[in-house]
C-alpha cells in the first residue's frame, strides 16, 4: 500500500478508502480511480491474515 500511495501522490489512508469501498469517507472518482488502477499495475493483493486479524474473524471451521 505504501507502494501505490507514492506513486498515486496520496496517503496510505486514501489507498485504503479507495480499495476497500469506504462510503464514509469522500474521495473524488478521478482519485479512486487512478488509486485501483495503479494497484493492478503494482499487482496488489490484500493480505487475507491481515484482514482477518483487523476484522477479529479468521472465517474459518476447525473440525475435530
Amino acid at each position: 500500500m505504501k507502494d501505490i500511495a507514492h506513486r498515486a501522490s496520496v496517503s496510505i489512508s486514501t489507498v485504503s478508502y479507495a480499495l476497500n469501498d469506504n462510503s464514509h469517507v469522500h474521495i473524488a472518482p478521478e482519485t479512486r480511480a487512478r488509486v485501483r488502477r495503479i494497484a493492478k499495475e503494482l499487482g496488489y493483493t490484500p493480505n487475507a491474515m491481515a484482514r482477518s486479524l483487523r476484522a477479529r474473524s479468521s472465517r474459518t471451521v476447525g473440525v475435530v
